[in-house]
């Protein structure tokens, strides 16, 4: 069996180069190059960065948001986005309290407060229900 340190690959440096700019990125090559395997140790990386937190802040490129839906995830994506146009529109803002802070996450960390911000934007938004089924 030969060892893989025979072939040599560059394209894990190109490819965080270009994710440095580039909200997109397309990984293209012949068939068993190793795009896949490059993809999915990428995002091992960043479940591994994550752990058990529910998003991430990814410099230059946005938001992750994990839960254990899809609607979850979406949830907790607008509830980020919403804190970011908050932190945004008032610039002068002061701090809260470490107590105040606590209380905040002790309040809005369960697991079930992404999928209820979802239904309540789904109520909200969407004024067909039947086209979410």
């Amino acid at each position: 069996m030969r060892d893989k340190a025979l072939y040599p690959r560059f394209a894990e440096p190109r490819l965080t180069e270009a994710l440095a700019d580039s909200p997109i990125v397309l990984i293209h090559g012949p068939r068993q190059c190793g795009k896949t395997t490059l993809a999915i140790d990428g995002g091992k990386r960043i479940a591994a960065a994550l752990g058990n937190r529910k998003f991430c802040i990814l410099r230059n490129h946005g938001l992750l948001t994990v839960g254990r839906s899809v609607e979850e995830s979406i949830g907790w994506f607008v509830m980020a986005e919403r804190v970011a146009e908050v932190h945004v529109k008032a610039p002068n803002g002061r701090p809260i309290s470490d107590e105040a802070a606590a209380m905040a996450a002790s309040t809005l960390a369960a697991d079930s407060v992404g999928w209820r911000m979802f239904q309540w934007l789904q109520r909200s938004l969407v004024p067909d229900s039947s086209v979410v089924d």
